[in-house]
């Protein structure tokens, strides 16, 4: 089972928390509908009545059924499938998370068969629920320090006399789920990766396996996808999948992502909360003064405009060949490896066009 989506949606820190209930169902329920739908229930403790249902949100869960799942869990705190065999149900699966403001939220799949589940994903689902767990309780404790609450953190972090400073984690402790990677943030015209360091028995379910580890250091080198695939000595459609795979665990939407994580500087630790959160600031876009020749420089300049080789060969009286070859040139130069990246890269540099050309 791939767990990206359900923990990326479980680390979304700066949604309201109805969004991120409303983004969690909704990327869990392909992996948990078992034919009667899929409902999420967030039950508040702290009201004078006593455990009272604040909100519950369904996909795909006859009404009459949700009611019957609430009615057992304000009853008797747990839904148990014996006093739900006259609705077709048979067995239930349930995922607990609590949080630290007095709410339990309640992950409830229904079932009108026998639920079958292996040893790996018992043990999958297990660190999917710890981390979500650790989703939740950070969830509350920023949105309670209002809007953008990871930059305010990181901006008082900066500002303290003796900040506390983390090493950044290895490459390998990101790609094996020794760190989570919860989100990235700008500030102070830079971007920063926010993660968590994680307990040694729970690795983040998102890590790499062997093969997405090795497909994808060999992406930050740069390197066509065909020579990737040569050699990994697979198909380059396989190659492509298994990097695309590794960039979606890794939360890397280009391949200069990729080579950011294995570059990052030392962190600020953020409010000072159960589970640490750090911000690692990626290494900025560098000038390459001396690197791009101005042909070059005009070649680049007009592709991240939008231009396609021909109108870029139209506009500068050279052969769509010269073209092709020049940009190939500035994708070697710069570490990069499409007309993305390239724009992505343009956009990161200091506006003044002579930082990104020589003479």
């Amino acid at each position: 089972m791939d767990a990206s989506d359900i923990l990326d949606a479980g680390y979304a820190l700066e949604s309201t928390f109805a969004t991120w209930c409303d983004d969690l169902l909704a990327r869990a329920a392909p992996h948990l509908d078992l034919g009667l739908g899929v409902v999420l229930f967030v039950i508040e403790h702290d009201g004078p009545d006593g455990p009272t249902i604040s909100a519950n949100h369904t996909v795909g869960c006859a009404a009459s059924l949700v009611d019957r799942l609430a009615s057992a869990l304000l009853e008797s705190g747990g839904v148990h499938a014996a006093s739900l065999g006259d609705a077709g149900v048979v067995e239930v699966w349930t995922m607990t998370l609590h949080d630290d403001t007095h709410k339990t939220l309640y992950l409830i799949a229904p079932s009108a068969q026998p639920i079958a589940s292996s040893r790996t994903r018992k043990s999958t689902w297990d660190a999917v629920t710890s981390h979500l767990g650790r989703g939740l309780a950070l969830h509350g404790r920023l949105t309670r320090s209002g809007a953008r609450a990871l930059v305010v953190h990181l901006a008082q972090a900066k500002r303290e006399p003796t900040p506390t400073r983390v090493s950044a984690p290895s490459w390998d402790d990101v790609s094996q789920g020794r760190w989570s990677i919860v989100t990235r943030v700008e500030y102070d015209s830079r971007r920063w990766l926010v993660a968590c360091a994680n307990p040694a028995d729970l690795a983040d379910p998102r890590r790499l396996t062997p093969r997405e580890d090795e497909a994808a250091r060999l992406a930050m080198t740069g390197e066509a996808m065909k020579v990737i695939a040569s050699d990994l000595d697979v198909a380059t459609v396989t190659a492509a999948a298994l990097v695309s795979r590794a960039m979606k665990k890794l939360g890397a939407i280009t391949r200069g992502d990729l080579l950011a994580l294995a570059r990052l500087g030392p962190g600020f630790v953020l409010a000072p909360v159960d589970v640490r959160l750090v911000a690692f600031p990626e290494p900025r876009a560098k000038a390459v003064d001396g690197q791009l020749p101005r042909s070059e420089h005009a070649v680049a300049a007009l592709s991240v405009q939008g231009l396609s080789n021909q109108e870029i060969a139209a506009r500068l009286g050279r052969s769509v060949r010269t073209v092709a070859n020049q940009l190939s040139s500035v994708y070697k130069k710069l570490r990069l490896a499409s007309r993305n990246e390239l724009a992505a890269w343009w956009r990161a540099m200091p506006t003044d066009s002579s930082s990104k050309r020589s003479s």
